[in-house]
């Protein structure tokens, strides 16, 4: 069984993608406004040991000069529990001129977690809606933790239900949705969960057609993955967010 879905953007953001869907689930892609001055800011980033998890969660701080403005990413709402940036642009815009001012191992990449906006962290969707109103954010970003599995003897069904987003500068991961309790990849690759996003089939990163295809061609395949962090607890976000910040303009 490999169930595929493509996913419309969110409402409200003046535009509607045309997208073919085998079947619909709730995924959301959202292009957020935005384009100002920054205010970049952020927690050191440790590379020590953070639960498994490498690199600590950090904060950034950027604004925009009007709610109309684009923030210049491309993010999805595919993770009921973080808002996952699918792509980021240049220095034209706030994302891109925090980056520039950032130092690297602080600066905002495709593949991080958003994991609260301005203290909200109770939704993706709620998240992206506080995305959507303020002019000034304050956001907790986290790394996701990367990981390979191998497949063993993939006939006609890999045994996973997979969702994506669809449409104009989407993000070419695609998240699972169920597993199959006796498909192959539950046999071979039990560390693969629920949530856990597909990067790549046999080490190539292609369109959501291309792994699709790759997936339905059956042998052994290599799957790598992201995984989403286990949600931080509110004293840890507190911490976070009470931490002494560094400015710059």
């Amino acid at each position: 069984m490999l169930l595929a879905c493509c996913c419309a953007a969110e409402e409200g953001l003046g535009r509607k993608e045309q997208v073919q869907t085998v079947e619909l689930f709730n995924g959301q892609c959202l292009d957020a406004p935005g384009t100002s001055h920054m205010v970049a800011g952020a927690l050191a980033e440790e590379e020590a040991d953070n639960g498994g998890w490498g690199p600590r969660p950090f904060l950034a701080c950027i604004s925009r000069e009007s709610g109309e403005d684009r923030w210049g990413w491309r993010v999805d709402l595919l993770n009921d529990a973080a808002v996952y940036v699918c792509r980021v642009e240049g220095g034209e815009y706030p994302v891109g001129r925090y980056n520039a001012s950032a130092p690297e191992v602080l600066r905002i990449r495709p593949g991080d977690f958003i994991m609260s906006v301005n203290s909200d962290s109770s939704s993706s969707l709620s998240m992206s809606e506080v995305l959507q109103a303020e002019e000034d954010v304050r956001l907790v970003i986290q790394r996701p933790e990367l990981y390979t599995a191998v497949v063993e003897e993939v006939g006609s069904s890999l045994g996973i239900e997979v969702k994506f987003s669809s449409g104009l500068g989407a993000g070419d991961s695609m998240v699972v949705e169920n597993i199959d309790d006796r498909g192959p990849v539950m046999r071979s690759a039990p560390q693969v969960r629920i949530g856990d996003r597909l990067l790549s089939v046999n080490g190539s990163p292609a369109s959501h057609a291309a792994m699709l295809e790759a997936l339905r061609s059956g042998g052994r395949m290599v799957l790598s993955f992201a995984r989403l962090p286990p949600p931080l607890t509110e004293a840890e976000l507190t911490a976070l967010l009470e931490g002494d910040l560094g400015t710059s303009s």
